[in-house]
Order: structure tokens, then C-alpha cells, then sequence
């Protein structure tokens, strides 16, 4: 599996291509830099911040996210991290996971756009969380291309509160949603 997370992180935001296979040894669970490490700026509450997520078969994670509400995303608001691994492999699931833990944190995605699918709205709050497979319906393992706004409606604390995942996975997924 290998993903990008967007999250609160307690001060401010950070952002980041996660693997739990494919990362440095030194690194496990984060794939090269992240987006605003330091929690600097602040996500600004009730704002939304359109992002965007693309895996392409050559092996490349893009994660983009416009923090600076410049209606684009720029080069220092970006990441991209070559998996040579996985060169010609495509993911037959993607797996969509708001997670606001046990956090008062809400936070939710709206004009969620996968493959070019319009999924609209997903959210999770307080306690609950959101955990949504979507499988590809081309015929084969495409290229993948998510775009959507995030907002965080109320604060989050440390850690993961309120977080969300795009993870791509191969075959077993039960009860994915087809796009």
C-alpha cells in the first residue's frame, strides 16, 4: 500500500506520501519531505483548501494541497515521490479514510472528484470516522486522479485528529464502491 494523509497535526497542518512497505528504513511510514512540517500556517477553520492526489503507472505519488488559497497549487505546496518499485503497476482500489479519532475534531472533504467521478461529499466527526474503498471499473488498473476541497470545521489535536488518507491498494478489498 502506499497513500498521502492530510492532517491537522495539533498546531497547524501537515501533509505528507505515507508507505508502510516502500519508504527509507530511516523513515518508516513517511516517504520524503512533508508539506508544512512545522505546522506553519495554521489551517484556518471552516476554510476550504482544494488538494489533489495522482498515482500514474511510471511509479509517481503526487500530493498537492493550496494552502495559501491561491486557487492553484504551487511548486512549495506540492510533493512527488517516485516508487521505482512499482514502476508499471497500477491499484485496482483506492481507499478513502477520514479519521477524527476520539478527538471533538471534525473535518470533511467535499466535491470529491475520483477518476472523474463526481463522489461528492464525505465527513467524519467527533468520534466517528469515514473508511470508503472505490474500485476501478476501466477494465484494468489505471492511472488514479483525486481532487476535492478539505475543510476542518472544528480544531483538531495532536496526532492524527482529524486526518485523511487516500491509500492505494491491489486486490481484496471487499464492498468497494465502483468509479
Amino acid at each position: 500500500m502506499i497513500g498521502a494523509r492530510i492532517r491537522w497535526g495539533g498546531t497547524g497542518w501537515e501533509a505528507g506520501i505515507r508507505s508502510s512497505t516502500y519508504c527509507s528504513p530511516t523513515t518508516p511510514n513517511l516517504c520524503g519531505p512533508q508539506l508544512n512540517p512545522t505546522g506553519s500556517p495554521v489551517w484556518t477553520v471552516g476554510t476550504n483548501y482544494s488538494f489533489k492526489v495522482e498515482y500514474t503507472t511510471d511509479g509517481n505519488l503526487f500530493l498537492g494541497v493550496d494552502f495559501n488559497g491561491a486557487n492553484g497549487i504551487e511548486a512549495s505546496e506540492s510533493l512527488t515521490y517516485n516508487f521505482g518499485a512499482l514502476n508499471g503497476l497500477g491499484f485496482d482500489y483506492l481507499q478513502v479514510f477520514g479519521n477524527d479519532g476520539t478527538s471533538t475534531a471534525e473535518s470533511q472533504v467535499s466535491d470529491l472528484v475520483i477518476n472523474g467521478t463526481l463522489i461528492g461529499l464525505l465527513a467524519s466527526g467527533g468520534a466517528a470516522s469515514t473508511d470508503t474503498f472505490y474500485n476501478d471499473t476501466s477494465g484494468g488498473a489505471t492511472p488514479w486522479l483525486i481532487t476535492g476541497n478539505l475543510k476542518f470545521i472544528t480544531a483538531g489535536t495532536a496526532g492524527e485528529n482529524p486526518s485523511w488518507n487516500f491509500n492505494f491498494r491491489s486486490p481484496g478489498t471487499p464492498d468497494a464502491n465502483p468509479v
